[in-house]
């Protein structure tokens, strides 16, 4: 059945004025429809998916079908085996699919008068056309605000005063050829928009909304000839800067890559303009819009935050329960070709659940329409597709897999990374089992070093005690028995309690390891140090223990995470799973042009203390062994390496094949003359007289060759 479009009766000889006076403004008909419909959007070649995704956008749990279901049901589950630690609000790098509670959240929207999901958080991968959705969940609101006929009057604002659309990108070339250009083409090739649009320029598009006809006719009536675009919408693309959002009343957002939007020029991140420009959409309460769709990038910055709040629970009224923290925030997250899964069943599946008629009457309940058959999916994971993954398994795994990224400046190698937390498969099974475990004590003949950070009673306290043993290739490998640290938020006042970490250290690492030296950061640790000298001197031990404070300098911190890095790609380093470290190690960075290691500023993981300790504890350990390793290492280079068309110009083992100067430095047989010692002009040994000697050619010869 054709879906016709609205007509308000004997409309032909109207003006715009009689039109107002029939209506308020056009009639919506449910999402779906307005899509598909050849006399709205006109868009019919919509996937399953994208249909399911798009219901679940605005509310439309009613026009949910099994299959809208099942493929909910399925992304509900991607997210729990992706995340097993998110009811701590911990989540994952590889997260797929969708809020497990989204069923609570929609209906806690509706409760309260929303018709769609204010925030609309699209983490797909590359050409998933993520842009595509958006524009369309665009286009569907803002048809929702013309139906309001005088929205400037609806809203409280002045009637003069445009609504803006902006869609904000790194640059504005960016943003006309991505979101800005898909919202662009959706509303121009519109059958529903066309008798609305005001100017379609180059880098602008204007709506009216309906009651701007009366408005202009207004304006005519009194004389007024204005040469102003009366368009009460204004669709624009602009670049991220801060003084961008500023102007007209924002009523819907597109913020365009947002994860990759950085500081270039006039540029800002994107957490600048996300923040200059969401109190544009105060006055529009429950109907204000942002769609952020980006493929994943680094887990730090203002796209990662709102991603995360979006999955955020807290504990709710009722003892033991808990619920979502910001219910308004929808996110999906999948893989490039994932949304276009089951195209080849698009004109087989319903589109609507039984019986329904349309929000407007429209259809014939026995004959609903379905979606058009399909030509193939815009992305699948083919054989060229695995061939890619392959080649670049690092890149694919953001860009196409839409994981994210820890950061992509990241100090570590993110597989030695985990590597070290794997079982040492490798070890001298009279030592332990491959698979580590913290230990609890330690025997006297192993020679243990222990390291704290106090950082200062507001930051964590970390903590590590380790240990060499030799490996399979004659060298020492560190391996950590313990790693602990202490939380400020696990403290009265959040305010660690230096006497109980202090005690703890004695009770559990000096008294049960002994270690050969026990260090502290000089931040906040003299009065610890102090003490647990007196108490190490009254304790009578078997072994003695040096504790004393490590100064830290700026070199000598470089230096020690050089060395733990080096340690760490050659394989030395083992470590029982610790999850707080490995984060801490992952999320390392390295400023460009500074020799200095830092945490991110923002993000899952915003502190060091534990990787510093790591870093210390293996420095002092292997730094001998890596500076003599290394110094080994250079000396075997051979000298040719550095010169000139990488000839040796001091090679004696095969000159008359390798070098152009064997003729000055071979014998007369061209082999091995320096090899014996000899020098050029000298007389080979089977040439010698017994008068000559050692001396070749005699005294003369000396004389000859002295310099």
């Amino acid at each position: 059945m054709a879906i016709s479009r609205w007509q308000a009766p004997e409309t032909q000889q109207a003006g715009p004025l009689d039109v107002l006076a029939w209506f308020d403004g056009p009639p919506v008909p449910d999402p779906i429809t307005f899509i598909i419909g050849e006399d709205w959007l006109g868009k019919p070649n919509l996937y399953p998916r994208q249909a399911t995704l798009i219901k679940v956008v605005f509310l439309r749990d009613d026009l949910f079908t099994a299959y809208d279901r099942q493929v909910i049901a399925e992304w509900q589950q991607r997210f729990r085996d992706t995340n097993p630690d998110a009811a701590d609000n911990k989540f994952s790098a590889q997260t797929k699919g969708i809020q497990p509670d989204l069923y609570e959240r929609i209906a806690y929207l509706k409760k309260r008068g929303y018709k769609w999901f204010p925030e609309f958080i699209i983490a797909l991968g590359r050409r998933a056309g993520k842009g595509y959705i958006a524009a369309l969940c665009m286009a569907y609101v803002l048809w929702n605000y013309m139906s309001k006929g005088n929205p400037q009057e609806f809203y409280g604002i002045d009637e003069n005063k445009p609504l803006a659309c902006a869609v904000f990108a790194g640059k504005k070339e960016q943003a006309k050829e991505n979101l800005w250009g898909d919202l662009y083409s959706v509303i121009t090739t519109a059958p529903c928009f066309t008798e609305y649009i005001s100017e379609a320029l180059a880098e602008s598009l204007t709506v009216y909304a309906p009651y701007d006809f009366v408005r202009m006719r207004k304006l005519a009536a009194r004389g007024i000839a204005s040469s102003r675009d009366m368009a009460t919408f204004r669709i624009i693309p602009r670049e991220s800067t801060p003084l961008a959002p500023r102007g007209p009343a924002g009523c819907i957002l597109g913020f365009d890559e947002a994860a990759h939007v950085k500081n270039a020029g006039v540029t800002r991140e994107f957490g600048v303009v996300y923040g200059a420009a969401k109190p544009s959409l105060d006055q529009f309460g429950t109907d204000g819009f942002v769609v952020l769709p980006s493929s994943t990038w680094e887990m730090i910055g203002e796209f990662y935050h709102l991603w995360e709040l979006s999955l955020t629970r807290e504990p709710a009224p009722e003892p033991g329960e808990t619920m979502p923290a910001f219910p308004t925030k929808l996110m999906v997250q999948l893989e490039s070709w994932a949304v276009y899964e089951d195209w080849e069943r698009a004109h087989l599946l319903p589109l609507f659940p039984p019986g329904f008629t349309g929000d407007l009457g429209e259809y014939d309940p026995e004959a609903l329409p379905l979606l058009r058959p399909l030509k193939g999916a815009i992305q699948a994971y083919d054989e060229e597709m695995a061939r890619e993954e392959k080649a670049n398994p690092d890149t694919f795994r953001v860009e196409r897999r839409s994981d994210w990224a820890t950061a992509l400046d990241a100090y570590l190698n993110t597989a030695k990374i985990d590597e070290m937390f794997a079982p040492w498969l490798e070890r001298d099974p009279k030592y332990g089992r491959p698979e580590l475990t913290m230990q609890g004590r330690g025997p006297l003949y192993l020679d243990y070093t222990a390291h704290g950070d106090p950082a200062s009673v507001n930051c964590r306290f970390g903590f590590s005690v380790a240990h060499c043993e030799p490996g399979p290739d004659g060298l020492s490998h560190v391996i950590f028995d313990l790693v602990h640290f202490w939380d400020p938020a696990d403290f009265g006042d959040h305010i660690i309690d230096y006497d109980e970490v202090r005690d703890w250290i004695f009770s559990n690492v000096v008294m049960k390891f002994q270690p050969d030296e026990l260090t502290f950061d000089q931040w906040n640790s003299i009065a610890s140090v102090q003490a647990l000298q007196k108490m190490i001197r009254g304790a009578h031990l078997q072994k003695n223990i040096m504790c004393y404070e490590r100064t830290a300098t700026a070199p000598l911190n470089w230096t020690t995470y050089e060395t733990f890095k080096t340690a760490l790609n050659m394989g030395f380093v083992h470590c029982p799973p610790h999850a707080e470290l490995k984060d801490e190690l992952k999320f390392l960075q390295k400023p460009e042009g500074v020799q200095k290691v830092l945490p991110p500023d923002s993000g899952p993981v915003q502190t060091k203390d534990i990787a510093d300790c790591a870093a210390i504890v293996t420095a002092r350990l292997l730094g001998e062994q890596l500076k003599a390793y290394l110094a080994k290492d250079l000396k075997n280079q051979r000298p040719h390496m550095g010169q000139p068309g990488g000839r040796d110009a001091l090679d004696r083992f095969s000159p008359d094949t390798m070098n152009p100067l064997a003729a000055e430095l071979g014998s007369a047989t061209g082999r091995g003359g320096l090899a014996r010692g000899m020098r050029p002009g000298m007389m080979p040994r089977a040439g010698r007289t017994a008068q000559q000697g050692r001396y070749g050619a005699g005294m003369g010869s000396m004389r000859r060759h002295r310099s």
